[in-house]
């Protein structure tokens, strides 16, 4: 997977010619060197060990460790103690780490993690979905494998997020999805494999927007995919995006979009990383697109140094005719909350 600069490029250059308010908050905008540098250094063919560790990849978090080894019995978590001890007396498993940015006890801990969050999906998993997706190679993630079979935490973690997700929301209810904020693509690629006929519609900034697009476009060959590109006007694309499966678009062009046509609006760890006048737009048009159901998922307390801001788990500007199926702490990651609202 070649890193195109000139299409990240294009995505930074149309960008701008959206309203002051919608560029990168100044937390984004350092993430984004950041994101950019990683991406011009190792390319795509290495994001899920360098990019995809910025979006929500675990890299050593104590807590979500702690409610695993409380949420599993005594041998599960022996057993997995055990497993990572083999796992990384392999030579091949050894050689991974070699020329990658990653601190020296990553691979340890990840994999540790991995196969604690493998054996907690099992017990939630009443429909047996750990059976029915797969992740992929692609990104080159950590090489962890159990029967054969690769292990990922981004997987388990998307699993465990469709579960919340699904609670209350029937399965053939879902016909368009827009996820904003998708990092890689890691959930877009569970409801992909789930849900055969949807269409999902990613949008996000670059560089973000460019790798969910060169991921998802190289794992699902099959599906037919509208590339981001800048318009004007819903009409003069509405036939190519009606007749998508994965569609790409910016954070200025959803007002473009038609109304009531969208039955899950899915947000996962980045409005928590915007401004407060960026955070007010997308529930705005969240509240317009919208005619089933929005998935919230973000950090109960955040702070934005670069543009010293505190959000808290109230400070969400739902509208009160929206209806509030839960709001509670995360599986998992419990410095987060979730909220699943019918609109």
């Amino acid at each position: 997977m070649t890193c195109d600069l000139n299409q990240i490029d294009a995505m930074f250059a149309e960008l701008k010619n959206a309203p002051q308010f919608l560029h990168p908050s100044n937390t984004w905008a350092c993430l984004n060197r950041t994101n950019l540098a990683q991406l011009k250094l190792q390319g795509l063919e290495n994001i899920r060990n360098t990019v995809a560790c910025n979006y929500f990849t675990f890299t050593g978090d104590q807590t979500q460790l702690r409610f695993l080894k409380s949420n599993v019995s005594k041998f599960v978590y022996l057993i997995n103690k055990l497993r990572t001890k083999i796992a990384l007396q392999n030579p091949f498993v050894r050689r991974y780490l070699k020329n990658k940015e990653l601190p020296d006890d990553f691979l340890e801990k990840h994999t540790y993690y991995t196969q604690m969050l493998c054996d907690y999906v099992k017990k939630i998993d009443h429909l047996h979905l750990i059976h029915k997706v797969r992740d992929s190679k692609l990104g080159n993630p950590p090489p962890i494998y159990r029967w054969g079979k690769l292990l990922t935490a981004d997987l388990y973690n998307s699993l465990i997020e469709y579960y919340s997700i699904m609670n209350g929301i029937q399965k053939k209810e879902l016909h368009e999805v827009i996820e904003i904020g998708a990092g890689y693509g890691r959930n877009a690629s569970v409801f992909l494999q789930l849900h055969e006929n949807i269409r999902y519609i990613i949008c996000d900034i670059p560089p973000a927007l460019y790798v969910s697009q060169s991921y998802l476009t190289q794992r699902f060959p099959d599906k037919k995919v509208f590339c981001f590109r800048p318009f004007q006007n819903y009409q003069d694309i509405r036939k190519e995006w009606e007749g998508s499966h994965i569609c790409f678009i910016l954070p200025h062009q959803l007002p473009l979009l038609p109304d009531k046509k969208t039955d899950l609006v899915i947000n996962i760890s980045s409005f928590h990383e915007m401004r407060t006048d960026q955070i007010k737009y997308y529930f705005e048009q969240i509240d317009r697109l919208i005619k089933g159901h929005f998935y919230l998922k973000q950090w109960k307390t955040s702070f934005l140094p670069e543009d010293n801001l505190t959000i808290h788990e109230d400070d969400y500007p739902e509208l009160p005719k929206w209806k509030r199926l839960y709001s509670r702490t995360c599986e998992v990651q419990t410095k987060f909350f979730e909220r699943l609202y019918e609109i």
